[in-house]
């Protein structure tokens, strides 16, 4: 037990040092995240899912899940290209933001609208489920795929 509380001292520590690297750390030991391409994705995304929660309401975990799968952990064009973090699309055409916070606020209000029933689930099953009952990205299995990535990643920690 010492030696856990000592590392997490010295990790924290690290951190402080550098706050660019913040959430990569806290990911890393908090979620144990050990995956590089994951660390830094949730370390990109982390402070716009964190503002869409205290705006919309809409989970942290459940939006880096979501932004996860649109993007292949941000490595999509769409992404890339347009700072469209949830492939959404309007007139069967894809978004294009001028920010990646924008895309960010754009979800917020689409999960408030379409997926209304979000705010009442408090677990991780309730929010896939949910996601099936707006459907969300149209796939019957999304829901699930979202489930799937916040159990392993153990995003609900964050």
């Amino acid at each position: 037990m010492k030696t856990i509380i000592l590392f997490l001292l010295i990790t924290a520590t690290a951190t402080a040092q550098k706050p660019e690297n913040m959430t990569t750390q806290l990911g890393r030991v908090l979620v144990g995240i050990d995956n590089d391409k994951v660390s830094l994705f949730i370390n990109k995304v982390y402070k716009d899912a964190k503002r869409i929660e205290r705006e919309f309401g809409v989970p942290v975990s459940l939006t880096i899940a979501q932004a996860a799968i649109e993007t292949g952990f941000g490595k999509s064009r769409l992404c890339k290209e347009e700072n469209n973090y949830f492939g959404i699309r309007r007139n069967h055409k894809n978004m294009s933001y001028n920010s990646k916070s924008e895309s960010f606020t754009d979800y917020g209000k689409v999960m408030t609208q379409r997926c209304y029933n979000i705010h009442i689930c408090h677990d991780v099953d309730c929010w896939g489920d949910a996601l099936k009952v707006c459907k969300y990205a149209g796939i019957e299995d999304y829901g699930d795929k979202v489930k799937s990535i916040i159990k392993k990643y153990k995003l609900n920690l964050l």
